[in-house]
């Protein structure tokens, strides 16, 4: 995850009770594995079911991580907040992780490279530590990163910045005034897709709140543009409780009611030495260079795999 505890991850998932592995109907969903049908265009877009990547480890380890990390999960979308560190890895959703970390001159070259994405604008921008801006600059840098990529003459999309659907840092009031100032500069602006961070979801309730909040919110200002679940895990709790949100994900993801979901995290990360309480899918053995999944890994892929 990339939220506000600073791209860290969990401690390693511990083993879980028989009895949560509860097979969520999926055989309707897009397939996680194949493109989701039809996308006009062909456009890359963090559909189905995917996962979050994060990248300091991957980064101090090197090639090994993500390379493991990818043979074990085998997602068909994928994101780390950015198009750092480098891969040829396919299913790759670039983004812009912040004002701060808006390479432009990379930015203008991936876009030239990698053609038909859709580029995710702005990690938890309501945040301080994470992306931390204002929706005033959020307007201005997605505006110049929408003349930067009509520079380029590629095809290309935009997601919405993923706010927090939580009450600590008011997402969803970040968003409404970032629609406001980029409606009276320019109108009705229709993002490609909504990025949401349903976080603070302990339990099934608490993430089918969080939901309900935002769908409230989406018929306002969401203009049609489907919603993608960019981060998600069950804040806080342990591997059985976790595990029932997966299933719930998934069955939002079934029913169409998002287009989209990223697991955070794909591994356990420990960005300076401070750990991170959510369970992560794989765990890391810098010794051996290998990757394991996780028992909430392994019912990942099993929800995969309804899907295919």
């Amino acid at each position: 995850m990339t939220t506000r505890r600073s791209f860290l991850a969990t401690s390693a998932a511990a083993a879980v009770a028989s009895a949560v592995r509860v097979h969520v109907p999926v055989a309707n969903a897009n397939p996680s594995t194949q493109p989701e049908a039809p996308d006009a265009g062909g456009f890359l877009r963090l559909r189905g079911w995917g996962v979050c990547v994060p990248s300091q480890e991957w980064a101090q380890h090197g090639a090994w991580v993500i390379d493991g990390v990818m043979a074990a999960l085998q997602p068909a979308r994928w994101h780390s907040w950015g198009i750092w560190p480098a891969t040829d890895i396919d299913g790759r959703v670039p983004g812009v992780f912040s004002d701060q970390y808006f390479n432009r001159d990379a930015t203008r070259q991936y876009l030239i490279d990698h053609q038909t994405r859709e580029w995710m604008l702005f990690n938890e921008p309501e945040v301080p530590g994470q992306a931390g801006m204002t929706p005033e600059l959020a307007v201005d840098v997605t505006l110049e990163f929408i003349d930067l990529a009509r520079s380029t003459g590629t095809e290309w999309q935009w997601m919405a910045p993923s706010v927090t659907l939580d009450t600590e840092h008011n997402g969803l009031e970040w968003l409404t005034e970032y629609m406001l100032i980029m409606r009276r500069r320019k109108g009705i602006m229709r993002p490609g897709s909504w990025g949401v961070h349903p976080y603070n979801c302990g339990t099934v309730a608490d993430l089918r709140q969080s939901m309900r909040q935002w769908r409230t919110w989406h018929e306002v200002w969401g203009s049609g543009a489907p919603t993608v679940i960019t981060e998600v895990c069950a804040e806080g709790a342990g591997v059985a409780g976790q595990m029932l949100v997966m299933n719930e994900c998934a069955a939002m993801l079934d029913l169409g009611e998002v287009a989209g979901v990223a697991w955070a995290s794909a591994y356990l990360a420990a960005a300076g030495g401070v750990p991170w309480q959510h369970y992560p899918l794989c765990v890391l053995d810098t010794e051996t260079q290998t990757v394991t999944p996780t028992d909430l890994g392994r019912r990942w892929k099993e929800l995969q795999n309804g899907m295919e």
